[in-house]
């Protein structure tokens, strides 16, 4: 059994109800899907920035602590632990704090094994550099090669997850920026192929229900004008227009009959009598019919006028949701340059701290260089107060030969009697002077013996001032590596954060193309409206022309 074909009305109203549904729907998925590849894009941007700069200040805080406990272990004076301790769990402190942010904000599994490691290498540094600072228990002091050992694996374990956490930031922004560019792309040519669908389908059945109508109407008015040998229109469908082909139809037959009985009207006016009376009959009710009809296309007309209307008020609401979405999409553009005016000023204080540990390097450096030509000048000094003490010694021995002289010539005054005391005064005197130049040589043998030994006292502190100095510089050098590393990441996380910006603004400019369909639609919504009062036209056609023929048919 043949389906019996839905009324025009119903046509009209399923085109308006189907565009209607296929522009709410198709806006509300293409908001849905750009609102969240926005916010999954900030999100994962966000979590990179925060994983990388906990990781940047993770390293600097475990070089702030390196550096400060080879500062303690390095004085050779008596050192309060209580005093430095504080300092040196302030830095460790932060150290773990900020590996553990970096283990929350975790990317990949990698990172986390990463953290796991230098937790434990740091543990056992933090361990080893209490008891050395302390001094409490020296059983338990490992030995120094250990302890470096210790301290270089912590900040290779920071530093390889620092240069982890740089590159699956970057390779999280640019997956991310790539699946959203893809998804709008995807959902905006869907959008535009439901819209154009609907509407090529709504104009398809407005032109074709309008094609039937006018094949119709053609045959009424042939109808009208007597002629009767046309071919009229299929009857089999079950709608408004099927039911006025099968009305038109059966006044062709009748038309047909009318000639009939017209032709035997001379021989048979009792039976002309009888026909013209049921003409009369099929008249009325062809009548009744064809108003009914005219009736039903005139509601279908206004029907499809009012439904074209709702459908011209539905899209002006999907254009004004596509300007919301367009300006949640610029709003959005707008957040992503204040994060790249976030990360460029990050980026001018991190070569600020470049510049800074530069200007403390060179400060080392010249420090060191002063320190080596001290120690020389000291080395000097010493060289001197040697030779001044060869000096010395030789005065003293020659202060004893005099001694002895002067004791051989007291001798001999004192053999010569009278006549050599006058030599023995002289010799006495000299004996005196010798004694004096030995206590006085003596006396300055025991302050160059002070001497030499602040001189080897000074270059052995001025030895340990040149190699604190040395290991600072190489500190301060990896320092400004790291920096330098640093400054290359936050700029390439710039440059992804505004590929970022660029492709939110593409999304934006794609809801303008949106838009444009919209305004396809509306356009398609005026065409169903102006077919609508098409019908309208031919509709009172069709009853002046049924009126007409009727009047000729009472009139014969």
């Amino acid at each position: 059994m043949k389906r019996p074909d839905m009324s025009i009305r119903i046509k009209f109203q399923l085109i308006i109800a189907m565009m209607s549904l296929v522009g709410i729907a198709a806006m509300a998925v293409v908001a849905g899907i750009a609102w969240t590849s926005i916010a999954k894009t900030e999100a994962v941007l966000t979590k990179s920035l925060l994983s990388e700069q906990n990781a940047a200040f993770a390293l600097q805080r475990l070089s702030d602590a390196q550096g400060l406990s080879q500062d303690i272990l390095a004085m050779t004076q008596l050192r309060d632990p209580d005093t430095y301790l504080p300092d040196f769990d302030s830095a460790v402190a932060d150290v773990k704090a900020g590996m553990e942010t970096v283990a929350y904000f975790a990317i990949s599994g990698e990172i986390q094994s990463e953290v796991d490691a230098a937790l434990i290498a740091l543990g056992k540094w933090e361990t080893a550099t209490r008891i050395a600072i302390s001094g409490e228990d020296t059983v338990t002091l490992p030995a120094p090669h250990l302890l470096e050992s210790w301290r270089s694996e912590a900040r290779q374990h920071v530093a390889a997850i620092s240069s982890i956490v740089k590159s699956a930031a970057r390779n999280q922004a640019r997956e991310a920026t790539r699946q959203s560019s893809f998804i709008m792309a995807v959902a905006v040519s869907l959008l535009g192929a439901a819209l154009l669908a609907a509407s090529a389908i709504g104009i398809f059945i407005a032109r074709r229900t309008t094609s039937a109508m006018g094949a119709t109407i053609n045959a009424m008015t042939a109808l009208a004008d007597n002629q009767l040998e046309i071919d009229l229109p299929q009857s089999d469908k079950t709608d408004e227009v099927g039911q006025m082909t099968r009305a038109i139809r059966i006044f062709h037959d009748n038309a047909l009959e009318r000639r009939r009985l017209q032709e035997e009207q001379k021989t048979e006016v009792e039976t002309r009598k009888k026909r013209e009376a049921a003409l009369r009959e099929l008249v009325n009710s062809f009548e009744t019919i064809i108003g009914s009809v005219v009736s039903e296309i005139h509601n279908a007309a206004g029907t499809m006028s009012d439904t074209a209307d709702h459908l011209s008020g539905n899209t002006e609401d999907t254009r004004q949701k596509a300007g919301m979405v367009r300006t949640t999409s610029d709003n959005t553009s707008t957040r992503m340059q204040s994060v790249v005016e976030a990360a460029d000023k990050l980026t001018v204080e991190i070569d600020q701290i470049g510049s800074a540990v530069v200007r403390a390097s060179e400060v080392v450096n010249r420090a060191s260089d002063r320190a080596s030509r001290t120690n020389t000048d000291v080395a000097e000094l010493a060289q001197a107060a040697q030779r001044i003490g060869e000096v010395v010694t030789l005065i003293q021995d020659i202060a004893e030969q005099t001694n002895l002289l002067a004791l051989n010539a007291t001798i001999e005054a004192a053999r010569a009697g009278e006549a050599g005391k006058g030599f023995a005064v002289v010799a006495s005197e000299v004996k005196a002077l010798a004694n004096q130049t030995a206590r006085a040589t003596e006396e300055i043998s025991r302050n160059i013996a002070r001497v030499q030994s602040s001189t080897t006292e000074a270059v052995d502190a001025i030895g340990e001032i040149t190699s604190t100095m040395t290991e600072i510089h190489e500190v301060t050098d990896n320092i400004s590596t790291s920096i330098t590393s640093q400054t290359t990441a936050t700029r390439d996380i710039s440059h992804t954060i505004r590929d970022a910006a660029d492709e939110t603004r593409d999304v934006s400019q794609n809801l303008t193309c949106i838009s444009g369909a919209i305004d396809e639609t509306a356009q398609a919504a005026g065409q169903v409206q102006s077919a609508s009062h098409s019908l309208k036209a031919q509709a009172d056609v069709l009853k002046e022309k049924v009126t007409s023929f009727l009047n000729d048919v009472a009139a014969a």
